[in-house]
């Protein structure tokens, strides 16, 4: 059965990009033809292709680009006629906004559904995106499906939880180096308000306060440049709170288990989080995890 994938990145930065790539790994040999198509070139999109699938790249563009925005949904429709796919998978609320028009245009409305990675808000894409045709749409948590189903219209979801990779063999790595007796902290995620590194280094801080000897370290950077002013503003945080010399913040790093496997405990600081799959790569690897209670809705 052939599938067509619609990614809206070209280089796997966060978790529902590893998601996907497990995804593309599983399925090979298998019964499922994936063919990825790209609204952005990049490594990922080279990746797939040197691994022998079938890889489609569009340079979308920004939505807001009207002439650009037409001339994408016109050429996706016209891959979508050549390929004649079982289904459309539209990987984000983002791509939905062109793979929807696309397959109506195409005759196949009845063949897509989409991927919504995120907890649901009453706006913006999200509320653009569940307005576009689809069968069902796909979550990675019960929270995140509930959120979805409280838009209008509502559409048909269904939960399919995140797995994770195993660790890797990694003899000999040393990815940072804490002080001796000190309670190794960590956090794993792109640099964004909602990621809450900054909860982690005012807890760090709380901690000293009572004697507690803790180590932070901070794995991510400022993936797809959505937050670069917070994530300048977080060295400066630990500087006031006077801990910056117990913090180590990575930056950008291609595979965060060196980091996690030298932790203590693994700290989920998001708010919302749709399901947070770092904390299944902590605990295969034995750490102790840890993430903050939501302001609303259900944990699941």
């Amino acid at each position: 059965m052939r599938v067509l994938v619609t990614i809206p990145w070209g280089e796997r930065l966060g978790g529902a990009e590893a998601m996907l790539q497990t995804v593309f790994d599983g399925a090979r040999g298998g019964e499922l033809e994936l063919e990825p198509v790209f609204l952005q070139d990049g490594p990922w999109a080279s990746e797939l292709a040197a691994a022998g699938y079938r890889v489609h790249v569009l340079a979308a563009g920004r939505i807001r680009e009207a002439h650009r925005y037409l001339a994408t949904v016109a050429r996706l429709a016209r891959i979508f006629r050549r390929r004649d796919p079982a289904l459309i998978v539209n990987w984000s609320a983002k791509t939905h906004l062109y793979g929807s028009p696309a397959a109506v245009l195409a005759g196949m409305r009845d063949r897509v559904v989409w991927w919504q990675h995120d907890i649901a808000v009453r706006r913006g894409i999200d509320l653009v995106a569940t307005l576009l045709p689809a069968r069902a749409i796909g979550c990675t948590s019960r929270s995140a499906a509930d959120a979805q189903q409280r838009l209008i219209p509502r559409r048909e979801t269904f939960v399919v939880h995140a797995g994770s990779t195993p660790p890797g063999d990694r003899a000999g790595v040393v990815a940072f180096s804490a002080p001796p007796g000190a309670v190794v902290v960590g956090i794993v995620g792109r640099l964004q308000p909602w990621k809450g590194q900054d909860r982690l280094l005012r807890a760090h801080a709380m901690l000293r306060g009572r004697g507690i000897h803790v180590y932070s370290v901070i794995v991510g950077g400022d993936s797809y440049g959505l937050s670069p002013q917070y994530a300048r503003s977080l060295g400066a945080l630990a500087a006031e709170l006077q801990i910056a010399d117990e913090v180590t913040m990575t930056g950008q790093v291609t595979d965060a288990g060196p980091y996690i496997e030298q932790m203590d405990v693994l700290v989920n600081a998001s708010d919302p989080e749709p399901f947070g799959i770092v904390l299944l790569e902590g605990m295969a690897r034995g750490v102790a995890v840890v993430a903050v209670e939501r302001k609303a809705g259900r944990a699941s």
